[in-house]
């Protein structure tokens, strides 16, 4: 009797950039305010053995919290990374000044090379209302 295996659908998938991001996961007004940076620090690494060049980092908010924000990169060396450092983020304080609760809402992180898309992740991003306290544990050092 012949043995079936499952078949597999072969898929490759290219891992040609990595993104190490440090960003405060809580926002409230008073950071904006007093301007905290948001994102801390980026490294974008690049994970191929060829050079990628005109290479675009587009940070964009849900609910319109913020200015889409590009980061152009003109050479990623192979197997190099460039630390771009903290990234300014123009929030919308008006936005931020108006909410009376807490609302959960993400922050969408894209590289991209021309049309295509390297990388995209969504991270969670926590909005505090005018008048809540993140506690000491959020604190910016």
């Amino acid at each position: 009797m012949k043995e079936e295996r499952p078949r597999e659908e072969i898929m490759e998938v290219k891992n040609l950039i990595g993104l190490d991001l440090v960003y405060g996961e809580t926002l409230h007004y008073a950071m904006s305010v007093q301007k905290v940076p948001f994102i801390r620090k980026c490294v974008l690494r690049n994970l191929s053995e060829e050079p990628l060049a005109e290479i675009i980092l587009k940070f964009s908010f849900s609910e319109d919290l913020a200015e889409e924000v590009i980061v152009p990169v003109s050479m990623l060396p192979p197997l190099g990374e460039v630390d771009l450092g903290a990234v300014p983020i123009s929030l919308r304080k008006e936005i931020l000044f108006l909410l009376t609760e807490m609302v959960h809402l993400s922050m969408k992180v894209q590289v991209v090379q021309k049309e295509q898309i390297f990388y995209e992740h969504h991270y969670p991003v926590e909005v505090l209302s005018y008048n809540q306290w993140q506690g000491m544990e959020t604190m910016p050092e």
